[in-house]
Protein backbone atom coordinates (compact mmCIF):
# COMPACT_ATOMS: atom_id res chain seq x y z
CA UNK A 1 0.00 0.00 0.00
CA UNK A 2 1.54 3.48 -1.08
CA UNK A 3 1.51 5.69 1.98
CA UNK A 4 0.25 9.45 1.76
CA UNK A 5 3.64 11.06 1.06
CA UNK A 6 4.25 9.00 -1.91
CA UNK A 7 0.83 9.94 -2.76
CA UNK A 8 1.86 13.94 -2.50
CA UNK A 9 5.05 13.55 -4.43
CA UNK A 10 2.96 12.22 -7.34
CA UNK A 11 0.52 15.06 -7.41
CA UNK A 12 3.84 17.42 -6.97
CA UNK A 13 5.36 15.75 -10.35
CA UNK A 14 2.26 15.74 -12.15
CA UNK A 15 1.60 19.40 -11.32
CA UNK A 16 5.62 20.30 -12.44
CA UNK A 17 5.07 17.94 -15.88
CA UNK A 18 2.25 20.45 -16.40
CA UNK A 19 3.91 23.43 -15.40
CA UNK A 20 6.96 22.24 -17.50
CA UNK A 21 4.42 21.30 -20.47
CA UNK A 22 3.13 24.70 -20.57
CA UNK A 23 5.87 27.25 -19.87
CA UNK A 24 8.18 25.14 -22.42
CA UNK A 25 8.29 27.78 -25.23
CA UNK A 26 8.37 30.76 -22.82
CA UNK A 27 12.01 28.78 -21.47
CA UNK A 28 13.36 28.14 -24.55
CA UNK A 29 16.89 29.77 -24.53
CA UNK A 30 18.48 32.43 -27.19
CA UNK A 31 20.41 30.66 -29.48
CA UNK A 32 23.17 32.73 -31.68
CA UNK A 33 21.00 32.45 -34.29
CA UNK A 34 17.61 34.85 -35.36
CA UNK A 35 14.36 33.56 -33.95
CA UNK A 36 12.65 31.65 -36.81
CA UNK A 37 10.38 34.55 -38.31
CA UNK A 38 6.90 34.89 -37.17
CA UNK A 39 4.18 36.94 -35.59
CA UNK A 40 5.18 40.18 -33.73
CA UNK A 41 2.58 38.35 -31.00
CA UNK A 42 5.13 35.40 -30.75
CA UNK A 43 8.07 35.63 -28.10
CA UNK A 44 11.35 35.43 -29.68
CA UNK A 45 14.71 35.86 -28.39
CA UNK A 46 17.61 39.18 -28.65
CA UNK A 47 17.46 40.62 -32.48
CA UNK A 48 21.47 40.70 -32.84
CA UNK A 49 22.55 37.38 -34.55
CA UNK A 50 25.54 36.35 -33.05
CA UNK A 51 25.19 37.95 -29.54
CA UNK A 52 23.03 34.95 -27.53
CA UNK A 53 24.99 35.34 -24.87
CA UNK A 54 25.14 39.45 -25.04
CA UNK A 55 21.69 39.66 -25.26
CA UNK A 56 20.99 37.38 -22.21
CA UNK A 57 23.25 38.84 -20.01
CA UNK A 58 21.50 41.99 -20.16
CA UNK A 59 18.32 39.96 -19.62
CA UNK A 60 20.02 38.68 -16.63
CA UNK A 61 20.69 42.01 -15.09
CA UNK A 62 17.11 43.04 -15.55
CA UNK A 63 16.01 39.96 -13.55
CA UNK A 64 18.96 41.14 -11.17
CA UNK A 65 17.60 44.50 -10.87
CA UNK A 66 13.94 42.85 -10.78
CA UNK A 67 14.81 41.04 -7.14
CA UNK A 68 16.14 44.11 -5.85
CA UNK A 69 12.35 45.64 -5.85
CA UNK A 70 11.81 49.13 -5.12
CA UNK A 71 10.60 49.81 -8.59
CA UNK A 72 7.35 52.01 -8.68
CA UNK A 73 7.90 53.48 -12.78
CA UNK A 74 9.26 50.62 -15.27
CA UNK A 75 10.21 52.06 -18.63
CA UNK A 76 9.60 48.98 -21.19
CA UNK A 77 11.06 49.04 -24.42
CA UNK A 78 13.83 49.27 -27.11
CA UNK A 79 16.89 51.47 -27.35
CA UNK A 80 14.78 54.34 -27.31
CA UNK A 81 14.13 53.49 -23.74
CA UNK A 82 17.32 52.38 -23.05
CA UNK A 83 19.13 55.60 -24.38
CA UNK A 84 17.68 57.36 -21.48
CA UNK A 85 20.61 56.15 -19.81
CA UNK A 86 22.84 58.25 -22.16
CA UNK A 87 21.33 60.95 -24.13
CA UNK A 88 18.25 61.54 -21.55
CA UNK A 89 20.19 61.21 -18.71
CA UNK A 90 19.94 64.56 -17.56
CA UNK A 91 16.13 64.64 -17.62
CA UNK A 92 15.88 61.12 -16.23
CA UNK A 93 17.90 61.79 -13.30
CA UNK A 94 15.79 65.41 -12.74
CA UNK A 95 12.03 63.99 -13.55
CA UNK A 96 11.66 59.99 -13.32
CA UNK A 97 14.93 58.65 -11.07
CA UNK A 98 13.51 60.07 -7.67
CA UNK A 99 9.95 58.35 -8.72
CA UNK A 100 11.63 55.14 -8.04
CA UNK A 101 12.41 54.61 -11.98
CA UNK A 102 13.49 51.90 -13.69
CA UNK A 103 15.20 51.39 -17.18
CA UNK A 104 13.62 48.26 -18.72
CA UNK A 105 15.10 49.11 -22.49
CA UNK A 106 17.09 46.32 -24.64
CA UNK A 107 18.61 47.77 -28.03
CA UNK A 108 17.44 46.17 -31.17
CA UNK A 109 14.20 44.81 -29.27
CA UNK A 110 10.53 44.45 -30.81
CA UNK A 111 7.31 43.02 -29.64
CA UNK A 112 8.58 39.59 -30.31
CA UNK A 113 12.14 40.39 -28.11
CA UNK A 114 9.68 42.34 -24.63
CA UNK A 115 7.18 39.32 -24.86
CA UNK A 116 9.70 36.97 -24.59
CA UNK A 117 11.54 38.90 -21.47
CA UNK A 118 8.35 38.96 -19.67
CA UNK A 119 7.53 35.60 -20.46
CA UNK A 120 11.00 34.58 -18.60
CA UNK A 121 10.45 36.49 -15.34
CA UNK A 122 11.62 40.43 -16.20
CA UNK A 123 8.66 41.39 -14.14
CA UNK A 124 7.88 38.40 -11.46
CA UNK A 125 6.83 39.70 -8.03
CA UNK A 126 8.19 43.40 -9.12
CA UNK A 127 4.39 44.55 -8.76
CA UNK A 128 5.39 48.17 -10.24
CA UNK A 129 2.62 51.08 -9.76
CA UNK A 130 3.42 52.13 -13.84
CA UNK A 131 4.64 50.67 -17.30
CA UNK A 132 5.50 52.91 -19.86
CA UNK A 133 5.40 50.99 -22.84
CA UNK A 134 6.84 52.10 -25.86
CA UNK A 135 7.60 49.40 -28.47
CA UNK A 136 7.13 48.36 -32.39
CA UNK A 137 9.80 50.99 -34.09
CA UNK A 138 11.76 47.83 -34.67
CA UNK A 139 8.94 45.43 -35.86
CA UNK A 140 8.55 47.48 -39.32
CA UNK A 141 11.72 46.52 -40.91
CA UNK A 142 11.21 43.77 -43.25
CA UNK A 143 12.90 40.66 -41.04
CA UNK A 144 12.37 37.61 -38.87
CA UNK A 145 10.16 40.38 -36.43
CA UNK A 146 8.01 42.10 -38.86
CA UNK A 147 4.28 42.27 -39.01
CA UNK A 148 1.12 44.54 -40.19
CA UNK A 149 0.60 47.04 -38.48
CA UNK A 150 -2.51 44.80 -37.07
CA UNK A 151 0.11 42.28 -36.07
CA UNK A 152 2.39 44.96 -34.29
CA UNK A 153 -0.65 46.35 -32.46
CA UNK A 154 -1.73 42.48 -31.33
CA UNK A 155 2.38 41.96 -30.13
CA UNK A 156 1.73 45.05 -28.08
CA UNK A 157 -2.16 43.61 -26.80
CA UNK A 158 0.23 40.98 -26.00
CA UNK A 159 2.74 42.67 -23.80
CA UNK A 160 -0.01 44.64 -21.90
CA UNK A 161 -1.60 41.27 -21.16
CA UNK A 162 1.75 39.84 -19.32
CA UNK A 163 1.82 43.40 -17.81
CA UNK A 164 -1.02 42.91 -16.16
CA UNK A 165 -1.01 39.01 -15.16
CA UNK A 166 2.36 39.42 -13.29
CA UNK A 167 1.51 43.02 -12.25
CA UNK A 168 -2.20 43.67 -11.74
CA UNK A 169 -2.31 46.33 -10.30
CA UNK A 170 0.38 48.14 -12.56
CA UNK A 171 -0.99 50.93 -14.84
CA UNK A 172 0.00 51.18 -18.17
CA UNK A 173 1.02 54.08 -20.07
CA UNK A 174 1.38 53.55 -23.96
CA UNK A 175 3.59 55.53 -25.64
CA UNK A 176 3.15 55.92 -29.96
CA UNK A 177 5.77 54.71 -31.83
CA UNK A 178 7.93 57.99 -32.85
CA UNK A 179 8.51 59.26 -36.39
CA UNK A 180 12.27 58.71 -37.61
CA UNK A 181 14.54 58.93 -40.73
CA UNK A 182 12.73 59.91 -44.05
CA UNK A 183 9.04 59.81 -45.26
CA UNK A 184 8.54 55.72 -45.59
CA UNK A 185 9.27 55.41 -42.04
CA UNK A 186 7.26 58.64 -40.81
CA UNK A 187 3.48 57.61 -42.65
CA UNK A 188 4.42 54.05 -41.01
CA UNK A 189 4.96 55.07 -37.86
CA UNK A 190 1.78 57.04 -38.03
CA UNK A 191 -0.31 54.54 -39.69
CA UNK A 192 0.68 52.08 -36.67
CA UNK A 193 0.29 55.00 -33.96
CA UNK A 194 -3.86 55.18 -35.28
CA UNK A 195 -3.84 51.18 -35.13
CA UNK A 196 -2.03 51.57 -31.03
CA UNK A 197 -4.73 54.59 -30.21
CA UNK A 198 -7.51 52.07 -31.40
CA UNK A 199 -6.16 49.79 -29.29
CA UNK A 200 -5.86 51.46 -25.88
CA UNK A 201 -8.96 53.06 -26.86
CA UNK A 202 -10.80 50.23 -26.62
CA UNK A 203 -8.56 48.78 -23.72
CA UNK A 204 -9.17 51.63 -21.68
CA UNK A 205 -5.43 52.17 -21.10
CA UNK A 206 -3.44 55.57 -21.75
CA UNK A 207 -1.81 56.25 -24.84
CA UNK A 208 0.10 59.12 -25.64
CA UNK A 209 1.26 59.79 -29.14
CA UNK A 210 4.12 62.35 -28.90
CA UNK A 211 4.81 62.22 -32.88
CA UNK A 212 3.69 65.88 -33.56
CA UNK A 213 6.35 67.38 -31.08
CA UNK A 214 9.31 65.92 -33.27
CA UNK A 215 8.44 66.74 -36.95
CA UNK A 216 8.28 70.46 -38.17
CA UNK A 217 5.80 71.92 -39.98
CA UNK A 218 6.88 70.38 -43.65
CA UNK A 219 5.77 66.82 -42.03
CA UNK A 220 10.12 65.37 -41.66
CA UNK A 221 11.78 65.32 -38.17
CA UNK A 222 13.40 67.88 -36.50
CA UNK A 223 16.88 66.87 -36.77
CA UNK A 224 17.78 68.45 -33.57
CA UNK A 225 16.06 66.36 -31.50
CA UNK A 226 17.67 63.13 -33.16
CA UNK A 227 21.08 62.06 -33.14
CA UNK A 228 22.71 61.85 -36.93
CA UNK A 229 21.29 58.47 -37.51
CA UNK A 230 18.03 60.40 -37.46
CA UNK A 231 15.94 57.43 -34.92
CA UNK A 232 17.30 58.00 -31.79
CA UNK A 233 16.97 60.85 -29.77
CA UNK A 234 18.94 63.97 -28.99
CA UNK A 235 19.54 65.10 -25.37
CA UNK A 236 17.13 67.88 -26.81
CA UNK A 237 14.39 65.45 -27.88
CA UNK A 238 14.69 63.02 -24.71
CA UNK A 239 13.51 66.57 -22.74
CA UNK A 240 10.74 66.84 -25.45
CA UNK A 241 9.72 63.75 -25.00
CA UNK A 242 10.37 63.64 -21.01
CA UNK A 243 7.67 67.18 -21.04
CA UNK A 244 4.69 65.05 -23.37
CA UNK A 245 4.68 62.58 -20.57
CA UNK A 246 5.23 63.28 -17.73
CA UNK A 247 2.02 65.06 -17.06
CA UNK A 248 0.46 61.72 -17.58
CA UNK A 249 3.05 60.03 -15.25
CA UNK A 250 2.33 62.40 -12.70
CA UNK A 251 -1.28 61.42 -12.77
CA UNK A 252 -1.22 58.04 -13.21
CA UNK A 253 0.93 57.30 -10.04
CA UNK A 254 -1.87 58.72 -8.11
CA UNK A 255 -4.14 56.33 -6.17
Amino acid sequence: MKSPAFFRFCRLAFTGLVLAALTGRALAQPTDDFPPKAKPSEAGWGFYKGWASGWAGLHQKLLARTAQGGVDILFLGDSLTALWDKEGKTVWDARFAPLKAANYGIGGNSTRQVIWRLENGEIDNLNPKLVVLMIGTNNIYSDHNSGTDAEITEGVAKIVGLIHAKAPAAKVLLLGVLPRQNAFFTNRTAALNKELSAYASKSKIQFIDASAKFLNAGGTITPALFKSDQVHLSTEGYTILADAIQPAVTALLKP
